[in-house]
């Protein structure tokens, strides 16, 4: 699976980031689909403040049968963000929990 990956301070920074690049934001203004959920991953030490933040859209997967997405050239798949602080990541295979905010969250 491939991902779309940025590093964020504030969650609607990371959606509004990951929100352009499939929006058109992209080398060719293409809008792009993604897929559920978005994965939020938090690292490191709250109390001091060193805490990475990393938000990431899956964009693509290879299916059994198929080439592995670390396979595929991903350039000939999808177009290059344009964006900085944007990147391609390969998403190893997991089991995630899913929940729905009501209200507008900023952290983490």
């Amino acid at each position: 699976t491939v991902c779309i990956q940025t590093n964020y301070d504030k969650r609607p920074e990371g959606y509004d980031r990951l929100a352009s690049y499939i929006g058109g934001s992209n080398a060719e203004n293409k809008r792009i689909d993604y897929l559920s959920p978005t994965i939020m991953q938090i690292t490191g030490n709250s109390k001091d403040g060193s805490r990475k933040k990393v938000m990431r859209w899956p964009v693509l997967f290879a299916f059994p049968d198929s080439k592995s997405s670390s396979s595929m050239n991903i350039n000939n798949v999808l177009p290059e963000p344009t964006i900085p602080r944007l990147s391609f990541v390969e998403c190893p295979e997991m089991v995630v929990a899913v929940s729905r905010f009501e209200v507008a969250a900023t952290e983490p």
